[in-house]
């Protein structure tokens, strides 16, 4: 997807090797530890990045025949559907692209000879937009945008109200400490989290699930990518694209509270892929001269490779056991094996442990969804999101109040001393994460 998206896009552009730079950017994508990461892993905002290219790839090939609009809407929708994240970026992506592609004037050109095609790509996007409009307005739909967004910090609200009343409630007080601009604020610094030198090439995303402890990119590539820009300014309409694409993608993970966030960005490669290639493409121009820079590049691409993959392989399985709930499938096995020699269980680990246990123990998701009518207050609202309670005679939580002739699953510090501990579960570092203890 990646080398043909690029092929379209540099036909925009006079350029002798745009083949070879294709493939050079599809390649840098393939390595890059960014897509590594969260494709081995199966996020579904890599499947939503797919979609994403899919749809602009068929954008571009519209130029030329304007029945690829039909896919275009259609992986658009499925992009949508795939991940938050894309609700926000690709309808502003796909109109980025069609003013990118189209000249204004070339538009209603096309709407007049198409109608056919414009009128059945509304009606597919109508179809998929409607219920999704109905999920978006519904509690379910809600819970986790409010759960992750900046605009629910009532800190900024308080401190704004808080510095109006203490000038007086005057009129200039009220604008200039207008909580709205506290969001703003707060939006263009989570904003430009994602532009950081540390985030991009030496650390990462935080969160253990999401990086193996490294820069979502490789730190070889920051000159690069300033090289590549340096390229880039000659060919300023494709350059102005780019970059909307870029920002375009960063928006909606400068909404939420966690950032920067390799996740919800996604959908901003290969952008930096393109102008990495560019630069070294810029390096190529040299002829002769610059064979012992691009074999110097290749030598250090190779390491910093080995050194990402052993990281990997070897490191990260064991420094990220705990973010990766080790030990999970033992536990909820366990559990259910052992369910009718105890009056009642409780399962303690990490939230939405009854997801591992239903996973696990292979339960068939009828049985789980027709228990709501047997336990009509087991999906309960825990801050700004749904938690299960209970499974038939399973707690996944540990009480304060115990009665004798139940089984206690969780870790070390969650078990009671009264409690006799009847089995370890230890993660793949040889820890024990989790206990099974018996009243």
């Amino acid at each position: 997807l990646v080398y043909f998206l690029c092929l379209e896009i540099f036909n925009f552009i006079k350029i002798k090797d745009k083949n070879k730079l294709a493939l050079l950017v599809a390649g840098l994508v393939a390595i890059s530890p960014w897509s590594i990461q969260l494709s081995r892993v199966a996020y579904e905002a890599n499947l939503a990045a797919m979609f994403n290219l899919a749809s602009l790839l068929f954008l571009f090939k519209a130029r030329k025949n304007f029945k690829f609009f039909l896919p275009t809407v259609i992986f658009a929708c499925l992009a949508v559907y795939t991940f938050n994240s894309f609700r926000i970026f690709t309808p502003f992506i796909f109109l980025a692209g069609f003013l990118f592609i189209f000249k204004p004037g070339q538009m209603f050109y096309l709407l007049k000879k198409n109608i056919l095609i414009f009128l059945t790509a509304f009606l597919i996007g109508a179809g998929f937009a409607i219920p999704l409009y109905k999920h978006v307005n519904s509690p379910e739909g809600k819970l986790r945008f409010t759960e992750v967004n900046i605009f629910n910090n009532l800190e900024i609200v308080e401190r704004s109200n808080q510095l109006v009343a203490e000038y007086g409630n005057t009129v200039w007080s009220k604008i200039i400490y207008n909580r709205r601009w506290g969001y703003t604020k707060l939006f263009l610094s989570h904003f430009f989290d994602h532009f950081n030198f540390r985030f991009l090439f030496l650390e990462g995303d935080v969160n253990p699930r999401i990086n193996s402890g490294q820069g979502q990119l490789y730190w070889l590539e920051a000159p690069l990518i300033l090289f590549g820009l340096y390229a880039l300014f000659k060919k300023k309409k494709l350059l102005f694209f780019l970059a909307v694409w870029l920002v375009l993608g960063v928006l909606p993970a400068a909404m939420a509270r966690e950032t920067p966030h390799a996740l919800r960005t996604v959908g901003t490669l290969p952008i930096w892929q393109i102008f990495i290639a560019f630069g070294i493409y810029q390096i190529f121009l040299f002829g002769k001269k610059a064979k012992p820079a691009l074999f110097l590049l290749i030598v250090l691409y190779v390491f910093s490779l080995y050194g990402f993959l052993y990281n990997y392989f070897v490191v990260y399985p064991l420094k990220s056991a705990d973010s990766w709930f080790n030990a999970f499938d033992q536990a909820v096995e366990f559990a259910f094996k052992n369910q009718n020699q105890y009056k009642k269980e409780y399962i303690q680990l990490e939230d939405r442990a009854y997801i591992a246990y239903l996973f696990y123990n292979k339960i068939e998701p009828e049985y789980f969804q027709k228990a709501d009518k047997d336990y009509p207050d087991r999906s309960l609202l825990a801050g700004n999101a749904y938690v299960v309670k209970k499974m038939d005679q399973v707690d996944f939580y540990i009480p304060d109040n115990l009665s004798s002739g139940s089984l206690l699953i969780g870790k070390p510090e969650h078990i009671p001393p009264q409690a006799e501990v009847v089995k370890q579960f230890k993660d793949i570092t040889g820890k024990v994460a989790f206990e099974a203890a018996k009243l």
